[in-house]
């Protein structure tokens, strides 16, 4: 999903340096864009060293997470109020990660099994502030474009799917948390009055239930004769950063 999405991401880019010279972007009442981009991997960057003891020498093994950077999908809408001021909101789809666990079998034998993480649904409502466009010196050289930029902050609701995964519990096959959503989000004209590039840089900051992410992973390790060595591998980061771009239709 990854690879398409970048190939999608770097074509959008390009039209922006085909706009014509010193174009700015004007104020609209309501924008709305479908946007693709990637993310930062789910699995936190956390590593874990066991010892397995032996006849011989003791086996030294490093554990972490099996970082996937993933590619996302989604709508993105913003509606102007009052002056700069407006609301935003939008949804957005990724598949999961894989997750590791170091097991020891019956047999003595040392195996990494990998799971499949569960896909993800961000959604997010905030506040969102256009800065004021940027003043052109005359004694510089003018840049081609001239973006609009605007700050974006507000509530995020993260839904995880779990069905068909092995972290799935009986009968609790979704997990939905709360968070926070702050983005940077800017947009670029492309020679047309109805259209603009929006690039957004965004971070969200959820509110994982601790409790279920460690009987999910114990579930995932209760399917496989043996004894989990390590479990260093909780799913759920602090912060998920995504840089998402779209064609972003003014109205």
């Amino acid at each position: 999903m990854a690879r398409p999405i970048l190939f999608a991401l770097l074509g959008l880019l390009g039209l922006a340096f085909a706009a014509p010279a010193q174009e700015r972007v004007s104020p609209a009442r309501l924008t709305l864009a479908p946007v693709l981009g990637v993310r930062t991997p789910l699995a936190r960057d956390q590593r874990t060293t066991v010892v397995v003891p032996s006849l011989l020498l003791p086996a030294v093994v490093e554990l972490g997470p099996d970082r996937v950077a993933g590619g996302v999908a989604g709508v993105e809408a913003d509606l102007r109020l009052v002056g700069p001021v407006g609301v935003s909101g939008g949804f957005l789809y990724t598949a999961g990660d894989p997750i590791g666990v170091l097991l020891l079998t019956d047999d003595g034998v040392l195996a990494h099994i990998s799971a499949e993480g569960p896909s993800a649904w961000f959604f997010h409502a905030d506040l969102s502030v256009r800065l004021p466009d940027m003043k052109v010196d005359e004694d510089w050289p003018t840049p081609r474009v001239i973006p609009a930029g605007y700050l974006v902050a507000g509530a995020a609701r993260i839904r995880q799917e779990f069905g068909g995964s092995v972290l799935a519990l009986a009968d609790d096959d979704v997990e939905e948390s709360w968070g926070m959503h702050l983005a940077y989000r800017a947009q670029f004209p492309v020679g047309s009055r109805n259209l603009v590039l929006q690039a957004s840089l965004e971070d969200y900051i959820p509110f994982w239930n601790r409790d279920h992410e460690r009987a999910r992973l114990s579930r995932a390790i209760e399917l496989h004769s043996g004894r989990a060595l390590a479990t260093g591998v909780a799913y759920n980061r602090t912060h998920i950063v995504m840089l998402n771009l779209g064609l972003a239709l003014r109205l």
